[in-house]
Order: C-alpha cells, then sequence, then structure tokens
C-alpha cells in the first residue's frame, strides 16, 4: 500500500484542514481586496463622468455669444 493510499491520521488531518483554512482565507483577502478595488475604480470613473457631463450640459445651455456669466457683452448700453 502506497503511503498516498492510506487515511490520515487525527493529527495529520487537523493539520491539513488548518493549511487548507489558511488557503481559504488568504484567498477570501485577495477577492476582498480586488472587490474593493473594482469598487473604488467605479466610484473615480463615475465621478468624473459625472463633472464631464455637468460641463456638457453646461455648455449646452450657454447660447453662443453669450459668456458664461448670462450677460451679453455686445448690444447697446
Amino acid at each position: 500500500m502506497a503511503p498516498a493510499d492510506r487515511p490520515l491520521t487525527p493529527t495529520e488531518l487537523a493539520a491539513f484542514r488548518a493549511r487548507q483554512k489558511s488557503r481559504s482565507r488568504a484567498l477570501a483577502l485577495v477577492l476582498l481586496a480586488l472587490v474593493v478595488l473594482f469598487f473604488a475604480i467605479t466610484i473615480v470613473k463615475l465621478r468624473e463622468e459625472s463633472k464631464r457631463d455637468a460641463k456638457s450640459r453646461q455648455q449646452l445651455a450657454t447660447p453662443i455669444g453669450v459668456p458664461h456669466g448670462g450677460t451679453s457683452t455686445a448690444g447697446p448700453q
């Protein structure tokens, strides 16, 4: 009988489970870090897009030839 074919002793099984648990926790931390990273990137992109859209709306709302202050520089005074 090869050593790999025999059942694990309780001590070996406990050590195996401890290593397995440790790897599972490490993987969970890596996945959590990725989730936080993706969330942060999404928030930054949404803010940039929101600023860009607000600037576009402001430019579209301003009539041609009228500065952003809202009063025309041309015309009788």
